[in-house]
């Protein structure tokens, strides 16, 4: 089912920081499959912000959820692919947790506004 949805959806888990699934729509994104991914090797997802300065690890939005239990709606940021080109993005996060209150993993949701951005 989230194969078909319009917008990139990864889930993160909280143990290693490891991106465990992404939908089709992510893996266009990306460029590649976000699946092979890491927090801790946040230089390989290739997120700025909109100014092109590089997001430090502890300032993305899944980081933020995943470290403090933030929920990020809509920030806009700019995903490099491996190939050269730039995606801009809308990006959400929320944490999922346990039943005992702890983080699971994260949930991130990204929607393509590149050509919005681009007529604005």
């Amino acid at each position: 089912m989230l194969d078909v949805l319009p917008c990139g959806v990864i889930v993160l888990e909280k143990q290693n920081g490891k991106i465990i699934y992404g939908n089709q729509r992510a893996r266009l994104l990306y460029g590649m499959a976000p699946r092979d991914l890491n927090l801790s090797e946040h230089p390989k997802l290739g997120l700025m912000k909109l100014d092109s300065t590089p997001y430090r690890a502890e300032e993305m939005p899944a980081s933020r959820s995943l470290l403090h239990g933030e929920e990020v709606h809509g920030e806009e940021l700019v995903l490099a692919r491996p190939d050269g080109t730039q995606v801009t993005v809308s990006a959400s996060s929320i944490p999922v947790y346990y039943h005992n209150g702890q983080i699971r993993a994260v949930i991130g949701v990204f929607d393509n506004i590149t050509e919005q951005k681009r007529l604005e």
